[in-house]
């Protein structure tokens, strides 16, 4: 019941903060920043994408992979959307359509629809053995709690 309150309580402030407008950016991340250092999901993936498009705070990858691998261990399917659409555009780092695929696939296995038409789109620019490649990352990824989600 905690959870529930906190999360409610949560996005009630970045609906309230939104309404202000961009001003009140630094605030929301601040007060997501708080509930996320606690574990909160859903504040694990506003910290991420606060990070990943320099909204509130100053625009950090590296940062914001690790907040939404976060969040993502804890099932938040946007997360994984988000992370696969960062591997597919080279956000932060290296683009890897096979890592790009993986979070999708995972995204999709947890019935986030668009992270399925993402996988599906993704699966046309892998070979075969790369395809092999990311479904067993995906699933390797998954079974090891978010701990083995890079290529060998």
């Amino acid at each position: 019941m905690k959870k529930v309150l906190v999360t409610a309580a949560l996005l009630s402030i970045c609906s309230n903060l939104i309404a202000f407008g961009e001003e009140k950016n630094e605030l929301l991340f601040e007060k997501a920043k708080i509930l996320a250092d606690q574990g909160n999901a859903e504040a694990q993936f506003i910290v991420g994408a606060m990070y990943s498009v320099g909204d509130g705070v100053s625009q950090d990858m590296t940062r914001a992979a690790r907040w939404l691998q976060l969040s993502a261990k804890q099932e938040v399917v946007a997360a994984h959307r988000t992370l696969g659409t960062m591997y597919a555009l080279g956000y932060g780092g290296a683009q890897s359509n096979i890592l790009a695929f993986a979070w999708f696939a995972i995204g999709a296995a947890l019935g986030d629809e668009i992270a399925a038409e993402f996988r599906d789109a993704a699966v046309n620019t892998l070979s075969t053995a790369e395809r092999e490649i990311a479904t067993n990352l995906a699933l390797k990824c998954y079974r090891s709690d978010y701990e083995a989600c890079t290529p060998e």
